[in-house]
């Protein structure tokens, strides 16, 4: 449906791509950073896991004892009886036993290079050039008598069903522990001009050695007895420890353009898409990633859709075989029009994911951030910094300004800081600062005692004087003389000797002191001030409450209202007593133990 629409509207239409690659870049920092919409429409499915830097939701290891190990494995149903089974539950779930105490191996001579391990059997390779350029095989055993039960005509190893020893899942099939195989040897010694992986991941890779199992290729009645290796460890290895955050949202995006025209299914899927990813890695400098993600984002369309034109994707550990699946020419000929409309229209691919969801009306940012984008790229002469300051950190703003209003002041501050640490890649304006990003975004914020909150925690953080923009012509009280000295002492130790703030008068009204008192506690905690400070600022802001409540002249229902105030700040108070008290035990106790951690009598 959707890539229907997309032909519909935008056929023809646009350029290179249908927006600026500057705006495509910022879109897609824009979606990944949103953490609602990331929710929504990342972890879709398990079929498609939604977070590269993790291989678990795919084949999950579980550990049982010495000699067992079992896999949990995700496998792509071959083909869906119907539509609704293929959106239902397009993978299926297989249970496989690893024997420790076996070890598949190129060659006798390498048969000992994991001598850790209890090692009692040793399996040979058997390769037929038939059987998809080498990515299946078969098993012989050097000492074939122990398998004689399991083995065919050929005395090769067929698959097997063990009982699964408990794991929910049926009966599993045997898998084997392998040795970095010979046929992988060209990846060890690829030439890497970008460095990536590293030498040391390199290693450890082929160190730790990878999984043999039941093929694929094999039938399925149980009696096959072709083997392929699995490099899932390898895989998972370079997600979490070679993958930098920028090449991860790169992924994060393809991923999202092209499940919104359709293209991820039995034939296109995640585990394909890694094989070309990873490609894509070794040959992209890693500052490319973050200067030009919208760069990154075609260029990995490009390549997926050259490699299904050419019907050929080649692994990335075993560059001669191919990981595309078999299927009819007029399936393949639809993916390739459906990349053809997701390389062409990546940001129309974009509002089409977040205009379907069903909370689009709640992502109000996100949805002026697309209109916007619109508009303004009809517009854009070329000017990186008109774009930034009409555009950009307005988009940005938005969607730091609902967190301020979720009273998140520490998370606001590290959203501005990772805000501007992309505006500056995308931009390349290195001279963006932090400060003129938050004097945008303070400016924003519709709710003076959220901008006065706002710029106390940024002064604090970072020595800066946004309170001096914020109180502006206001009438003011002192900080100190409404949350008492031990509270100023502290921020002067934080800051500098001259730190005295201003509060405006306004907020510590009748009406408004309540609210203030308990955000300002809120802020305080954001920063890590000490609870027993908290707590003599919050006697003292009940106090300043509580006086201003006698002075005025208030009906039944304002003396209710304010009680329950009260009754508020109170908690408030009792809660930081507690944790000061939690605190100051935990610092007896450790000063009643003496240097080896044993108690001492004092």
């Amino acid at each position: 449906m959707l890539y229907s629409m997309i032909v519909f509207l935008f056929s023809g239409t646009f350029g290179t791509i249908d927006v600026p690659y500057l705006v495509l870049s910022f879109v897609t920092k824009f979606c990944l950073k949103s953490a609602l919409f990331f929710e929504l429409h990342l972890p879709t499915t398990l079929s498609s896991t939604s977070k590269v830097e993790s291989s678990k939701l795919e084949m999950e290891v579980i550990p049982t004892d010495d000699y067992h190990e079992f896999l949990n494995i995700h496998t792509m149903k071959s083909k869906a009886k119907s539509k609704q089974e293929t959106r239902s539950a397009p993978y299926k779930l297989e249970t496989v036993c690893l024997a420790k105490d076996s070890l598949v191996v190129s060659t006798v001579r390498t048969s000992n290079t994991l001598d850790a391990r209890p090692i009692k059997h040793v399996i040979l390779p058997v390769y037929n050039d038939n059987a998809q350029e080498r990515a299946a095989f078969k098993l012989k055993p050097i000492s074939p008598k122990e398998w004689r039960p399991v083995l065919n005509d050929e005395q090769c190893i067929k698959h097997m069903e063990i009982p699964s020893n408990g794991i929910p899942s049926m009966p599993c099939k045997l898998g084997f522990l392998c040795n970095w195989p010979d046929v992988a040897k060209e990846w060890t010694e690829r030439k890497r001009n970008q460095g990536w992986p590293s030498d040391e991941i390199v290693k450890e890779i082929v160190t730790t050695g990878i999984t043999v199992l039941p093929s694929q290729f094999s039938a399925n009645d149980g009696e096959g007895d072709l083997w392929e290796y699995s490099f899932f460890r390898a895989e998972d290895t370079l997600e979490r420890k070679a993958l930098t955050a920028a090449q991860k949202d790169c992924f994060k995006a393809t991923k999202l353009i092209l499940e919104a025209v359709g293209c991820l299914d039995v034939m296109l899927n995640v585990r394909i898409m890694k094989h070309a990813f990873f490609y894509m890695c070794e040959e992209t400098s890693v500052v490319t990633w973050d200067v030009s993600p919208a760069n990154c984002i075609v260029s990995f369309i490009e390549r997926i859709s050259a490699c299904v034109c050419e019907r050929l994707m080649p692994h990335y550990f075993l560059r001669n075989a191919n990981v595309l699946r078999p299927a009819n020419e007029e399936d393949l000929n639809s993916l390739e029009e459906r990349l053809k409309v997701a390389r062409r229209h990546p940001f129309v691919c974009l509002f089409f994911v977040f205009d379907a969801s069903f909370l689009a009306a709640l992502l109000r940012p996100i949805q002026w951030m697309f209109d916007e984008a619109i508009t303004t790229s009809q517009t854009w002469s070329g000017d990186r910094l008109v774009m930034l300051n009409n555009y950009f950190i307005p988009a940005a703003v938005r969607g730091i300004d609902s967190v301020i209003l979720g009273g998140e002041f520490r998370r606001a501050f590290r959203k501005c800081v990772e805000a501007t640490h992309d505006l500056r890649a995308i931009c390349q304006m290195s001279d963006l600062s932090l400060e003129y990003f938050i004097q945008q975004l303070i400016n924003f914020v519709p709710s003076l005692l959220d901008r006065w909150m706002m710029a106390f925690f940024v002064d604090v953080k970072l020595k800066t004087s946004f309170l001096d923009v914020v109180n502006g012509n206001e009438e003011q009280l002192s900080v100190r003389d409404m949350f008492g000295e031990l509270l100023v002492h502290e921020l002067q130790h934080r800051t500098s000797e001259t730190f005295y703030p201003f509060i405006p008068a306004g907020l510590m009204g009748l009406d408004r002191c309540a609210d203030t008192i308990s955000q300002f506690e809120n802020v305080l905690d954001d920063l890590d001030i000490d609870h027993e400070v908290i707590c003599d600022v919050l006697v003292w802001g009940m106090a300043f409450f509580r006086g201003a409540c006698k002075r005025k002249d208030r009906n039944s229902q304002e003396v209710v209202m304010h009680e329950s105030k009260m009754k508020i700040l109170q908690n408030l108070w009792k809660i930081h007593d507690l944790r000061a008290q939690m605190k100051e035990r935990g610092q007896r106790r450790r000063t009643e133990q003496g240097p080896d951690g044993a108690s001492v009598e004092i």
